[in-house]
């Protein structure tokens, strides 16, 4: 048996996969040995692998078609989400992003927390709403008390903004 990066797998076992052409398996079986999952490296991985002028052919309409696109996307969900990136929820993205900007506030690229009309924003504090690089993360509605708790936190480490 042939390891490829540092993986058990044999070339009956890929060929095998190739053959059935589909992209499920493929995309499946190109993240086992590889642990990603990108549009191009499955395109070289097919046609490295064909057995087939037919499986060499349909490499690139496994690889990028937006008929499997919503396939691949559930693949890749699976994947950041069995291994670990995958960030459970809005709130923990505002507070992950909240302890990024308040290690470096000096910056002068920091954004601190700021309301909105109807969401909280990163917001750079020279600039305010009006920076062109701000972020939209949470809706308020619904998530009042803990708006208030992250710009509260935040304003511990910010001085104090004053919208224009």
């Amino acid at each position: 048996m042939k390891t490829y990066n540092n993986k058990n797998i044999s070339k009956k076992e890929i060929a095998k996969g190739l053959r059935t052409m589909d992209p499920t398996q493929i995309f499946r079986m190109y993240h086992r040995i590889y642990g990603h999952i990108d549009r191009k490296g499955v395109h070289k991985f097919i046609k490295n692998f064909a057995t087939s002028e037919r499986v060499r052919r349909a490499a690139y309409g496994i690889a990028y078609s937006t008929k499997n696109a919503e396939r691949r996307n559930a693949i890749e969900f699976e994947c950041i989400k069995r291994h670990g990136f995958f960030h459970g929820n809005d709130r923990k993205n505002v507070i992950d992003m909240l302890k990024r900007e308040c290690a470096d506030v000096v910056s002068s690229y920091a954004k601190r927390p700021m309301y909105g009309v109807s969401h909280l924003y990163f917001c750079s504090p020279l600039y305010g709403h009006q920076d062109y690089n701000k972020r939209r993360m949470i809706k308020i509605d619904g998530n009042e008390r803990f708006c208030e708790l992250v710009i509260n936190y935040a304003n511990k480490f910010f001085s104090p903004v004053y919208d224009k």
